[in-house]
């Protein structure tokens, strides 16, 4: 099992906490879209964007590195979409009509793959290629007092599989757009790769031997990619991470940074996607200050041990988190609105 990559200096992140002081220091961005160009032409950079292509035809992403504010993340990404240059894109969770066809996804060895992987572990592996009629916003974040591999990483990796079902429906009831995402990450694979009812990770080590106890989907192999190996994951393997379909997820750059990504949001409009994003940011924010002052930092053994967290969360943010952690039944359902 690996170790850590870094320890958080404990009295000072108890410190930040008592001063309500900002945890996350860089946040990176994920906003996808459609857009009239059946195929993008992926790693083109503009003001900073990269563009990319997804699994589906006409599927885009525009992916913004961490930066200090996510407003400037999403200034940037406004600047690109208005140049004549950028193709048309709708920043809309749902493929929009006359932009390809449903469950139609490119031609690309790695998806080829994914898909031939999946059919060797699951009988509902056909489901996977919904995932090409959606798009979503992601959040990317890190901070000298995050430690995605530590206590404080299983903690929120467990939170927002716990509540963040809870999220999106309340942002699909307000937005009006959305409902049903996350239903998409359901069934057509080992539930150990997706999100899970009542999944919680005691503590890091928890979390990383779950991680690393599920076999290796797929594997790189002299430049291409083979399913299902015969050998287990492990929790620094990017490969193994971009496979593993959690609301939050450990993830690690090509330049060796560690960082955690939220995947709740259905992607929208800018204006919305900056508002959303803040928000988001904000619970993990409290989030935090409650894991290092109330909790001082100790690990969280068990879903039923948030209660104090969902009602210190819900001083500000009542209508986004759940009274008490949701049974099974209700975060299925939350799944499905």
């Amino acid at each position: 099992m690996m170790a850590s990559p870094y320890v958080v200096n404990l009295e000072e992140a108890r410190n930040r906490a008592s001063k309500r002081s900002q945890f996350i220091e860089l946040v990176g961005i994920e906003l996808e879209g459609f857009t009239s160009n059946p195929t993008i032409d992926s790693g083109g950079a503009s003001h900073d964007v990269v563009w990319d292509s997804d699994a589906g035809l006409h599927q885009c992403e525009l992916i913004v590195d961490p930066l200090s504010s996510a407003d400037e993340a999403f200034t940037r990404i406004e600047r690109v979409l208005s140049l004549k240059s950028s193709p048309m894109v709708q920043l809309t969770p749902r493929r929009p009509d006359g932009m390809g066809l449903s469950g139609h996804w490119q031609d690309k060895q790695r998806y080829n793959v994914i898909r031939q992987a999946l059919s060797m572990e699951s009988r509902k592996a056909h489901l996977v290629t919904g995932i090409g009629d959606w798009a979503a916003l992601h959040i990317n974040f890190s901070g000298t007092l995050i430690n995605p591999l530590g206590n404080d990483g299983a903690f929120l990796v467990s939170l927002f599989n716990a509540i963040g079902p809870f999220i999106a429906h309340k942002v699909h009831q307000q937005t009006g757009i959305g409902a049903g995402h996350l239903s998409l990450w359901q069934d057509f694979a080992r539930e150990e790769r997706l999100p899970l009812a009542g999944r919680w990770f005691a503590n890091s080590g928890e979390m990383i031997s779950y991680f690393e106890g599920v076999p290796k989907l797929i594997k790189k192999e002299g430049g291409q990619y083979v399913p299902q190996p015969g050998e287990n994951q492990h929790i620094a393997c990017a490969v193994d991470q971009g496979v593993t379909w959690w609301f939050m997820r450990v993830k690690l750059s090509p330049s060796g940074v560690w960082y955690l990504e939220s995947r709740i949001l259905p992607s929208m409009p800018i204006n919305l996607a900056r508002h959303y994003t803040k928000l988001v940011i904000e619970i993990l924010e409290k989030s935090l200050c409650w894991f290092y002052g109330q909790n001082d930092g100790q690990p969280v053994g068990c879903l039923g041990d948030i209660s104090p967290l969902l009602r210190y969360l819900r001083e500000d943010f009542a209508e986004f988190i759940p009274d008490s952690p949701l049974s099974t039944d209700e975060w299925l359902i939350c799944l499905s609105l």
